[in-house]
């Protein structure tokens, strides 16, 4: 069995309670910070809080603690262990460190998921939701992250496949614009949770 302890912290210019704000949204419908649609959104089986269970995509965990505007920690679920933690803490006038721990004890086949995939693909949501955190919190984001090409791959391997289905008969611009007797054909993909099948009202 291998200890993983996995850190990631970045120093907001914000005050403490307007991040921590934006932590107490966690998966809202209008959360905030987790970067989805690019990733499978959080989502619990009620409000934000102690007892509250999800997670995000395969990962599933439940709500330990829940310090309104301060800390989060969520247990994995059996057959899992550890937790992982989002923390909120004032640094000085106006600024804030926004901390995510990890803790995990891990096995053979699991650890080395870990190294090859895991860790990586964590790393990077962490990172891009410090990237959310930090713009909604200063409305600036000078350095934002940017994910390697081993990321990117391992997302595309995750992807769902687009497939070709047929244009409706009422798409008169889309068949218009298209040469030839052939039959144009669109593609369609699954809309997964975070992900809006159409624009919000507004957009454009």
């Amino acid at each position: 069995m291998s200890a993983v302890r996995n850190v990631h912290a970045r120093t907001i210019e914000a005050p403490a309670g307007r991040v921590g704000a934006l932590l107490d949204r966690l998966a809202s419908d209008d959360d905030p910070l987790f970067p989805s649609p690019a990733w499978a959104p959080i989502r619990f089986d009620r409000p934000l809080g102690a007892g509250a269970a999800g997670g995000h995509g395969p990962v599933r965990y439940s709500v330990t603690v829940h310090d309104p505007g301060r800390r989060l920690r969520f247990a994995f679920d059996p057959p899992g262990n550890g937790f992982h933690e989002l923390s909120v803490e004032p640094v000085g006038s106006g600024r804030c460190l926004l901390r995510h721990v990890l803790e995990q004890d891990l096995r053979g086949a699991e650890y080395l998921g870990w190294l090859l995939a895991v860790r990586a693909v964590h790393g990077t949501v962490i990172e891009e939701l410090f990237d959310n955190a930090e713009l909604a919190a200063t409305g600036t984001l000078p350095r934002p992250v940017r994910r390697g090409r081993y990321v990117r791959l391992l997302q595309r391997l995750d992807w769902d496949r687009p497939a070709a289905v047929e244009v409706p008969d009422g798409a008169v611009l889309l068949r218009a614009a298209l040469p030839g007797p052939t039959t144009p054909t669109r593609s369609r993909w699954s809309c997964g949770p975070g992900c809006r099948p159409t624009p919000p009202p507004g957009s454009g």
